[in-house]
């Protein structure tokens, strides 16, 4: 007989099964679906007949491949196209570079102290600082009196200020004040002792 163009040749037995079978020589013929599989039986053994297509390849989405078409010997699936590989990502922009911490001036002030500027030229005042760390110097002269106040600025020589006194030095240790000989404060107006003769003001890191 023949059932859509198919011509049968010896018998044909169609069924759906819940497990596989025993193989038996006399199930020659026999067709069996079980677990989405279908099954033929030849003269010596059962065999898978037809098969799903391959899963498409990775990607943004694969498309599925085709069922292989049923038969008397299944034709396999077509594979699954390829999904379109991803974009790849932009590469992020580069961050701003920090700004340097900017430094914190401190500010010493310091006493002269016993300063008989008409018998002494030079006075040396301990600062206790680092020299490296030091910034900037001046200083402020009063006289015995305490009614006038003079102020002195960086190592610059007294004749800026036209009084001839100058800050004259600073090491590691000691600020040097200067002043010249005959000069203005070369007077009894400035040898008064037990007397804080002004002040020192250092600005430092």
């Amino acid at each position: 007989m023949r059932y859509y163009d198919i011509e049968m040749k010896g018998r044909l037995i169609l069924e759906k099964t819940t497990s596989i079978p025993i193989y038996n020589p006399g199930d020659e013929g026999r067709i069996f679906y079980y677990d989405n599989q279908l099954y033929y039986s030849d003269s010596t053994a059962q065999t898978i007949v037809g098969s799903g297509g391959g899963g498409g390849t990775s990607g943004s989405s694969g498309t599925s491949g085709l069922s292989g078409t049923s038969g008397s010997s299944g034709t396999s699936g077509l594979t699954g196209t390829s999904g379109t590989s991803g974009l790849s990502g932009t590469s992020g922009s580069s961050g701003t570079s920090g700004t340097s911490p900017s430094l914190t001036l401190q500010t010493t002030v310091l006493d002269i102290g016993d300063w008989n500027m008409d018998a002494s030229a030079s006075v040396l005042v301990p600062h206790g600082l680092t020299l490296s760390n030091i910034r900037k110097v001046s200083a402020t002269i009063r006289n015995d009196a305490n009614t006038t106040y003079y102020k002195l600025s960086g190592n610059s020589s007294g004749s800026q200020t036209g009084y001839r006194v100058q800050i004259s030095t600073f090491d590691a240790t000691n600020v040097v004040l200067l002043r010249e000989a005959g000069g203005f404060f070369d007077q009894t107006d400035f040898n008064a002792t037990s007397y804080n003769r002004g002040w020192v003001v250092i600005t430092h890191v």
